[in-house]
């Protein structure tokens, strides 16, 4: 793609995202989130997910990005151990429990490009609603 966009419009091949080529590496692992996120328990999918949408919004460089949240996650849920309780603001800004059901609900391919989204530092919410909307648009 990105020798054809070049190709084509060599002055604007860099707006055309789809020629990124760390893009098609970027849906591999992608994938490979999707994977590692449908593995943990319920409650552990919730809150890898209330992480992300903080780490979203607040921008706050201390705080574990998607890759991390899911690997620390994935050692405490092997562990049997529940996930933390969330702080007061977390709890109203996501329903997280309600989110991962809504992503668990998309189509295989747009919950890899959710993930895909949101380990690049989009939030949860923000993207599964987006995705939600894009397939009512591609449906009717």
């Amino acid at each position: 793609m990105a020798h054809f966009a070049a190709l084509c419009d060599p002055a604007g091949a860099g707006r055309w995202p789809e020629a990124d080529p760390d893009r098609t590496e970027n849906a591999e692992a992608a994938v490979e989130i999707l994977g590692q996120w449908t593995r943990l328990p319920a409650p552990w999918r919730a809150a890898v997910l209330r992480e992300a949408h903080h780490g979203a919004r607040t921008r706050t460089p201390d705080r574990p990005g998607l890759a991390e949240a899911l690997a620390i996650a994935a050692v405490y849920a092997e562990k049997g151990e529940p996930p933390p309780m969330p702080g007061y603001a977390e709890l109203r800004t996501v329903d997280a429990p309600e989110l991962a059901s809504r992503i668990r609900r998309l189509p295989r391919d747009w919950r890899a490009e959710v993930f895909r989204r949101i380990a690049a530092g989009a939030d949860p919410m923000t993207v599964e609603a987006d995705a939600r909307r894009a397939i009512r648009i591609t449906v009717t």
